[in-house]
């Protein structure tokens, strides 16, 4: 009989825990709550980005404490309605993503079609908001300032959300802003960091002087490989490998500080063999690589063998 107490206690405290877990706050949608500003679509049948410069209109969303999500074009109001946050149910979905689902089948955000919608942060002011359909949008969003000047702009912010900076037309979202918040005490260049002339040489239509993409540790996904700067003006190469729907940073090399334009530079080093001029050896590249060229006077080529990036020297 002394064993009936016990066991109504240990019930007692089952469901005193289970209240209180059901009734803690949650933070992602006290992230969500607010407005947000639109950045950019890209997906589609095309593969294209959308952006306020091609399209010709600013949108922007808002979502209250109340559960209630209002959309807004030009600055007018043209959706109203509830929505909802659970767990996402794609294994696929993004680490830490959640789904965020509509009232009205028509009204979801960016999306006619009215799906729900994947939802992830990158970082405190980033939104990322994915299309639960095929051939649909994955969706930037950045948290509005309105007057608050407390918020940190990004470099070239104003810009790159335009549509009119040179680098929204080559990095995906996603990647521009996991680089934004992410990478702590490192930026982006500007195109002018450079001399034109290395600019214009380098710049193709799916890699820049300091971009490239490709499949690094043949796994099928799509990596990146950026030149970036800090305040003290130092420049380094960076990978960032795709995990998950996630990245994972290494900085590959980092050049001397130096005086004038930037005098690195990035390119894709192709599979197959190379030559090492520093072991006179020669290296079967199995995956996409990268090459960091130091102009007109050498070049250091990174490629991924047994779980890790080598570096030959494959020019100078």
């Amino acid at each position: 009989m002394k064993k009936l107490p016990l066991f109504f206690f240990a019930l007692f405290i089952l469901s005193y825990s289970c209240k209180n877990k059901d009734s803690a706050p949650d933070s992602f949608k006290e992230q969500l709550i607010g407005s947000w500003d639109w950045v950019s679509s890209t997906g589609g049948i095309d593969g294209g980005t959308r952006t306020p410069a091609n399209e010709g209109q600013t949108k922007s969303i808002r979502f209250d404490s109340a559960g209630k999500y209002y959309s807004y074009v030009n600055g007018v109001e043209v959706q109203g309605m509830s929505f909802t946050i659970s767990a996402a149910i794609d294994k696929k979905a993004w680490e830490g993503s959640r789904m965020i689902k509509f009232s009205k089948k028509d009204e979801a955000p960016n999306n006619k079609q009215g799906y729900s919608q994947n939802a992830v942060f990158r970082g405190k002011d980033t939104l990322v908001l994915q299309d639960d359909c095929v051939d649909c949008y994955t969706n930037l969003y950045v948290r509005s300032t309105g007057n608050d000047a407390s918020r940190p702009i990004i470099e070239s912010d104003t810009l790159y959300n335009s549509g009119l900076d040179v680098y929204s037309k080559y990095l995906p979202p996603t990647f521009r802003a996991y680089v934004t918040d992410y990478v702590t005490g490192w930026t982006i260049p500007k195109e002018n960091a450079w001399e034109k002339y290395w600019w214009d040489q380098y710049k193709k239509d799916k890699s820049l002087v300091n971009y490239v993409s490709g499949d690094f540790n043949c796994d099928n996904k799509t990596d990146y490989s950026m030149i970036l700067t800090d305040p003290r003006g130092a420049v380094a190469a960076w990978v960032f490998m795709a995990k998950g729907n996630d990245f994972e940073k290494t900085m590959l090399e980092q050049a001397d500080i130096e005086e004038g334009p930037i005098a690195i530079g990035i390119d894709l080093l192709k599979k197959g063999k190379q030559g090492d001029m520093i072991t006179n050896k020669t290296a079967d590249i199995k995956c996409d690589g990268v090459s960091i060229v130091f102009f007109e006077r050498a070049q250091h080529s990174y490629y991924w063998e047994k779980g890790k990036f080598k570096m030959i020297q494959t020019g100078d």
